[in-house]
């Protein structure tokens, strides 16, 4: 991989980090009751988007071409992305119900 692969991908990356906080900033807003639920999950999965999600979304696939790596690689990251995302919520909704905010 050379340096303007990890360019790109950190650039992406860095851009999907700051679209999903405009996103849930927004959101925020609107649903001020998902707001205090969010603060209450621990670090643990509030991290879990940020380092585990947004990468496989927007890094993944930049990093995957970048090394000559078949598009079949790169597809399989795109087909986790929604995996991981689903996980993710899924974990975070389970914590809600066992703390009672649901």
């Amino acid at each position: 991989m050379d340096q303007i692969d990890l360019i790109i991908a950190l650039v992406v990356y860095g851009f999907g980090l700051v679209v999903a906080q405009i996103l849930r900033k927004k959101e925020d807003r609107e649903r001020p009751e998902k707001l205090s639920r969010y603060n209450a999950l621990p670090l643990g999965y509030r991290l879990a988007c940020p380092l585990i999600v947004i990468p496989l979304f927007t890094g993944a696939p930049v990093l995957l071409h970048g090394q000559g790596h078949s598009s079949l690689a790169s597809c399989t990251a795109i087909v986790l992305a929604p995996i991981a995302l689903l996980l993710t919520e899924s974990a975070a909704m389970r914590w809600y119900r066992k703390a009672g905010l649901l």
